[in-house]
């Protein structure tokens, strides 16, 4: 049997849409841009920048200006990234608990 929510829960469960919104979309920038790792490599007298996913390593280029602002932008980028996951996983958490008081433990899609 289905009923009505209240103003409460509607407001609840936006809220809390919302905050899952966010935090997919993070993951999902996460999981497109900062897999892997990146690193500098000598290779014949010549550092190159490389690119490793997975088992694959890709270079990026030769030192330059251009491929240390990207290495320096990877890992900054990198690092909002996470502190962005990780402060939206604990707010989902702290609305799942108030979801749960509230009786929006299960909630028809």
């Amino acid at each position: 049997m289905l009923r009505e929510l209240t103003s409460d829960q509607r407001r609840q469960l936006i809220d809390t849409q919302q905050v899952y919104e966010s935090w997919r979309s993070a993951d999902d920038e996460h999981q497109r841009r900062f897999v892997g790792s990146m690193r500098w490599a000598k290779r014949n007298g010549v550092e190159y920048l490389l690119r490793k996913v997975g088992q694959t390593e890709n270079s990026l280029g030769p030192k330059s200006e251009a491929t240390e602002k990207s290495f320096a932008a990877f890992f900054e980028g990198r690092e909002r990234n996470r502190d962005l996951l990780s402060g939206l996983s604990d707010r989902l958490n702290g609305l799942a608990r108030i979801n749960v008081a509230m009786g929006l433990g299960r909630v028809p899609a």
